[in-house]
């Protein structure tokens, strides 16, 4: 999911530059088309929008005839986006209770030290990302705040504006109130992947910019750090592609250990709570486990739940009703990533 909503926001943010640019129909219905699929791929998608729109009035700002040729474009392109997206608009609408209920958990608060060393870790890991170096990667801010600051003081200023933007859009959403109000969003880079790709579009520039600059020193060290980012790319990517699972999972993480822990009892019980990450547990569980492992949903308050024949029974993700409900006489294995 998060792939391909970074993806199809990049795809359509490379339509947008080119409808902006060269005001082609076909490339505005492509816009609107793309955006569509951004939105089905994550709601924070609408982040992207409005990035696109700010940077839309200032690349048109002073010009009357192009502004208003931008704002029935955009205007159209918005249209088919929100023409296409209204079946899931309606199905988000009847279910809004369920959707307060999968993001309660956004409201723990973490302090805003670990809000901030998330947001270095998110910014380096954009870039490598190696689980054994644990927060050694903040060391990478030195050579990454080197090649933005670069970008910022040279680069062309409508590019730098569409980057800022981008980046500000997902960062002000998930930061803020992280700091302000108290919440843990901060801890997840999924949630502002398009704007950590805008920041790796910066460093390539500054990369670029400096590849054949006058000085020497300016020449090799951005060839050298090429070579490193590169390298460590590739490093990280060999990594992830060997892991039986990787931290970014969060709740999951642990999943395949934990089916592993369910298939060794000869004929399990599964009982999954009704909470806001047990019903996607269970899909991530459901692929490894044996045919045998019997999967019972418990509604809240819970109701009885027939034990006998089962050599153990297990509670994911159980809720304190449950554990009441099932009593202190039930051999339970609470699972809980």
């Amino acid at each position: 999911e998060y792939a391909q909503w970074a993806g199809v926001a990049a795809a359509a943010s490379a339509a947008f530059l080119r409808a902006l640019r060269g005001g082609a129909r076909a490339d505005w219905w492509l816009y609107g088309v793309l955006i569509a699929v951004g939105l089905y791929a994550h709601l924070l998608s609408v982040l992207v929008i409005g990035a696109h729109l700010l940077y839309g009035l200032a690349f048109t700002r002073g010009e009357g005839g192009r502004l208003a040729a931008f704002a029935g474009h955009m205007g159209r392109a918005l249209l088919v986006a929100v023409a296409l997206f209204i079946p899931w608009l309606l199905v988000l609408i009847d279910g809004s209770h369920r959707v307060e209920q999968v993001t309660e958990w956004m409201a723990r608060d973490i302090g805003p030290a670990r809000v901030f060393e998330a947001w270095g870790m998110h910014l380096v890991r954009s870039f490598a990302d190696v689980p054994a170096f644990g927060h050694t990667l903040l060391v990478g801010l030195l050579p990454l705040g080197w090649w933005l600051s670069s970008f910022a003081l040279d680069g062309p200023r409508l590019p730098l504006l569409f980057c800022v933007l981008l980046f500000t859009a997902f960062a002000l959403v998930m930061l803020l109130p992280d700091l302000l109000l108290g919440g843990s969003r901060s801890l997840h880079p999924r949630y502002a992947l398009p704007g950590l790709v805008a920041v790796e579009l910066a460093v390539a520039w500054a990369l670029a910019a400096a590849w054949d600059a006058p000085g020497a020193v300016r020449r090799r060290s951005a060839r050298a750090g090429l070579l490193v980012v590169l390298g460590a790319a590739l490093y990280s990517g060999s990594l992830i592609l060997r892991a039986e699972t990787w931290w970014s999972k969060n709740f999951s993480a642990q999943n395949r250990a934990v089916a592993r822990l369910m298939n060794a009892a000869e004929r399990p019980l599964i009982l999954v709570a009704d909470s806001g990450v047990g019903l996607g547990e269970m899909i991530s569980l459901s692929y490894d486990l044996k045919t045998e492992a019997v999967i019972w949903g418990m509604p809240d308050p819970p109701r009885p739940v027939p034990t006998e024949g089962f050599s153990r029974v297990f509670a994911l993700t159980p809720s304190g009703s449950l554990r009441t409900a099932l009593g202190p006489e039930c051999d339970l294995v609470p699972v809980s990533n």
